[in-house]
């Protein structure tokens, strides 16, 4: 037996490409939660990344990160969104008083 086929385990190419894919859309889902309703944008971005982190683990390669980056996405994406929301509710509300 080849000494270096030993050492590397064998690996889906494609299942990598999911994982490198999922930590791209948590690191992008983690920069449009700070722009307003592009959250919208970032909250997609963070479940699709979810999905595909959560098929590379299935495969088993390297994951977590991207999940990981992807979950805290969701979270912070859906804050942000309705603070966003409930920002331009009080705004409006103030306006229509005055």
């Amino acid at each position: 037996m080849d000494e270096t086929s030993a050492q590397t385990p064998t690996t889906d190419p494609k299942a990598q490409g999911k994982a490198t894919a999922s930590l791209v859309l948590g690191i992008i889902s983690l920069a449009l939660a700070w722009f307003g309703y592009s959250a919208i944008a970032g909250l997609i971005c963070a479940v699709i990344g979810t999905v595909l982190g959560n098929t590379a683990k299935k495969a088993g390669v390297p994951y977590k990160a991207g999940f990981v980056c992807s979950i805290i996405g969701i979270v912070l994406n859906s804050v942000c969104f309705v603070a966003c929301v409930l920002f331009v509710a009080v705004i409006g509300t103030a306006a229509a008083l005055y």
